[in-house]
């Protein structure tokens, strides 16, 4: 078929046959271009038997699938682009809300903290301001029963002590739980025989089970008995304390015994254990949770039996957690308890003695002088009726200042330092004291810190500014007099 050029083409294809297919009917013809000399084929859908009939070439074809492809293709890398586009708003969004979340918990964890140092300095202040006036109370209470031998009176002192005593537990109690919960406490690891620490710690609580006529004794295991091992002898201690004296608390009549054995766990890792065994009155099962939380008591009425606060066994759980154990209880209500805690065993070599410095012993003893530095009336007064029977000559000072202008006037044999006083605390009086005897060129002269800072992070401080030793409030008289004797006796260098 050949359309002329020039010619109405839309009427040369309706005036031709194709005209004439059936509706929908989609068929193809060779078109030869007079002009270009070019045969192309055409391609066209009759629409009626009567009406036009749309075509197109076939380099409209090629055309409109290039356009085609390319609308595909860039359609293809739109959604692409869109995908991605959201993908990363998703993931921006992650971000800023994994960020908001850990702000969140930094904040909230900034808070507890301060929260927590807060109360720990609250417990330290409150710890330092009972210390104070109990230090009068059990320091005269213990003065009058060395000096009075009227029976009635010397009964009467003797409750005043164990109610001060009992309140002075308490106190420790407290702060050293505040501690723990803050993070705070700190473990001081040690060579430690094991045997001298389970001699040691039945002697502390054989006088109260004999008060109560009950068999006290400790077993342990033939291949254990001359080991030394690495841990916090301190702690230790006060865990093994605290379940011996509730041992003996808890049990009217009949036994406690302490046995230490060697475990291997399922790592092949090797544990010390420890139990402690008694005859007493048992727990009831329903109450045994309650055992290791803080101020919890199985018995907590009015009308209970038993003295305490709750708090020995949750501190002994908490000790026991840092040094890398775990403690248990298995219990029958009217038969007895036995108590479990377990620890690592490390073994380690037996301490090396340091070799004993040379003393020069102060021929006159009589006549040590000493300055006694306390703004507190009632501990001055207390220090003076400690050294009332002694030759000493004892000089007084109200505050940090005057401490120091009198170490620079007179040389003495020892300072009696409080740390918090008014005008100038004991840590800046004791650096001063130091840096004047740096500049004279003059020998240390032994600074005891006499402090209600019962933890040991302030001795650390004491120690680090210049104190040779520390002791913390309420003193007693026996040891008093024996650290003056151990520090006039040193050599100052």
């Amino acid at each position: 078929i050949v359309f002329h050029p020039g010619l109405d083409l839309q009427r040369q294809i309706y005036n031709s046959p194709f005209d004439f297919f059936p509706k929908g009917t989609q068929q193809s013809a060779i078109h030869y271009n007079s002009l270009t000399k070019e045969k192309e084929l055409i391609a066209y859908n009759t629409v009626s038997p009567y009406g036009w009939t749309t075509f197109i070439t076939q380099n409209e074809t090629q055309a409109f699938q290039s356009r085609a492809t390319k609308i595909k293709n860039n359609l293809l890398i739109g959604i692409l682009v869109t995908f991605v586009f959201l993908l990363l708003l998703v993931g921006l969004f992650y971000i800023l809300l994994k960020n908001q979340r850990i702000q969140d918990e930094l904040r909230a964890k900034m808070k507890a903290e301060t929260a927590n140092k807060a109360k720990s300095d609250f417990v330290a202040n409150m710890s330092h301001e009972i210390r104070t006036p109990l230090n009068a109370i059990l320091g005269y209470t213990d003065y009058l029963l060395e000096k009075t031998a009227d029976k009635e009176i010397k009964g009467h002192l003797i409750r005043i002590n164990k109610s001060g005593q009992t309140l002075l537990s308490l106190i420790n109690n407290i702060l050293e739980l505040s501690k723990i919960e803050s993070g705070a406490i700190n473990l001081e690891m040690n060579s430690i025989h094991l045997q001298t620490l389970v001699n040691e710690t039945l002697d502390m609580v054989q006088e109260r089970a004999n008060k109560k006529q009950l068999e006290l004794t400790a077993k342990i295991d033939p291949l254990l008995s001359d080991i030394y091992f690495h841990s916090d002898h301190y702690k230790l201690e006060r865990v093994l304390l605290n379940l011996l004296n509730n041992a003996v608390k808890f049990t009217p009549k009949g036994s406690v015994n302490l046995l230490v054995k060697k475990e291997i766990d399922g790592q092949d890792v090797e544990n010390l254990v420890f139990e402690v065994h008694d005859t007493g009155i048992g727990i009831p099962l329903q109450k045994q949770s309650l055992l290791f939380k803080p101020f919890s008591q199985l018995d907590s009425s009015s009308a209970k039996k038993y003295e305490g606060t709750g708090l020995g066994l949750s501190i002994s759980k908490e000790i026991i957690k840092l040094l890398g154990g775990d403690i248990h209880v298995y219990s029958v209500e009217n038969q007895g308890s036995k108590f479990t805690f377990k620890i690592p065993l490390v073994l380690s070599s037996p301490p090396t003695e340091t070799p004993k410095k040379k003393t020069t012993v102060i021929r006159n003893l009589s006549h040590l002088n000493i300055l006694l530095v306390d703004d507190s009336d009632e501990n001055r007064t207390l220090v003076m009726v400690y050294l009332k029977d002694s030759p000493y000559i004892i000089d007084t000072a109200l505050n940090g200042e005057e401490a120091v202008k009198k170490c620079k006037d007179k040389i003495y044999d020892i300072v009696l330092m409080d740390i918090q006083m008014p005008v100038l605390d004991g840590f800046e009086a004791t650096k001063q004291i130091r840096e004047w005897e740096k500049s004279q060129n003059l020998p240390q002269v032994p600074i005891v810190a006499l402090t209600a800072y019962a933890l040991k992070e302030e001795q650390n401080k004491c120690i680090e500014v210049g104190c040779t030793s520390h002791m913390a409030k309420p003193i007693t008289k026996r040891e008093l007099l024996e650290l003056i004797g151990q520090l006039t006796g040193i050599k100052r260098s």
